[in-house]
């Protein structure tokens, strides 16, 4: 199936709009970062169809000779996935029990070459049904059963990439070239109660798919935190909260703790920043740490360490 592509310019990263725009600016007093966004929707034109698909969509590769020359220094993607169905079910057992649904679909985006994944987690609330002993009627009605019509959910994810494969892969070396990503969303809407339970799904997921391109180095600070990041230590982890006014240049953040005398990282993946704005952000390890500190990750490639105040 094809997909549908667009590019979108922002300035001071704040989106514009699905098309092409002017050249980012740069706000005087500041040097804010240069990017450039490129999307594409996946059924095409941004609906949704059945689940257990596989796909492909084609993206415009970053231009280095569009912007100066400036090397592609980050690639940040993100899966917007929404998911619609509904959700039959009935119990035949000869007691009353409750049944438990919920709608859910893994949405996919993948590259084979460097090799990279990330997966939405598209989901719709837990329903909750009282069923009585089997009524005699197989309808997914009366007492015994129960009918979700028109049931919505939704899921985000988004990974920064910095890496030397993954940023060669989406430079272009020619006008025109596009990057082909693979795409795909898995059903995993599920029900539970009783041992005679009859169920019937009908999942169905999309989503909008977007990158991300930082290429302009820059050199003031990136991130202005609101107060100190605050540390929650027990003996099952740590809990650690901060808030930002201002997100202009960053990259991201890592979590370090002092774990029987080393500074270790906590987090797995770069905490990818939300927006240039103002955030607020909680992350727990299982780990107990003695010290924690919130690592600033830069579109420059600078770092800032900022000790946490345990609370």
């Amino acid at each position: 199936m094809s997909s549908k592509s667009h590019i979108a310019r922002r300035g001071r990263r704040w989106l514009v709009g699905l098309a092409v725009a002017t050249t980012a600016l740069v706000a005087t007093g500041s040097a804010w970062a240069d990017d450039t966004t490129v999307a594409a929707s996946f059924p095409a034109g941004g609906g949704v169809q059945a689940t257990n698909y596989a796909g492909t969509i084609a993206l415009p590769k970053y231009q280095p000779s569009a912007h100066g020359g400036d090397p592609l220094l980050a690639v940040r993607c993100t899966v917007d996935a929404r998911i619609e169905g509904s959700i039959q079910a009935e119990s035949t057992d000869s007691d009353k029990v409750t049944i438990l649904t919920r709608l859910k679909a893994d949405v996919t985006l993948s590259g084979a070459s460097p090799t990279f994944s990330l997966t939405a987690n598209a989901g719709g609330t837990q329903n909750s049904f009282n069923a009585t002993k089997y009524d005699g009627i197989l309808d997914y009605g009366g007492t015994s059963g129960v009918t979700y019509p028109n049931l919505v959910g939704t899921g985000t994810v988004t990974q920064t990439f910095t890496d030397a494969a993954t940023l060669a892969a989406f430079t272009a070396t020619s006008p025109g070239e596009t990057i082909t990503l693979n795409v795909g969303a898995t059903g995993e809407s599920s029900g539970s109660g009783g041992g005679n339970l009859n169920l019937i799904f009908i999942t169905r997921a999309g989503a909008n798919y977007t990158c991300t391109y930082f290429h302009r180095q820059v050199s003031n600070t990136a991130v202005a935190l609101r107060s100190t990041p605050t540390a929650t230590l027990t003996a099952k982890g740590v809990t650690l909260r901060w808030r930002t006014a201002s997100e202009a240049n960053v990259l991201g953040y890592n979590v370090y703790g002092l774990v029987r005398g080393k500074r270790v990282k906590l987090n797995g993946k770069l905490i990818a920043s939300k927006s240039p704005a103002a955030n607020s952000y909680t992350f727990r390890s299982a780990k107990a740490p003695t010290r924690v500190w919130l690592q600033t990750v830069n579109l420059d490639g600078t770092r800032q360490l900022h000790a946490a105040r345990v609370a």
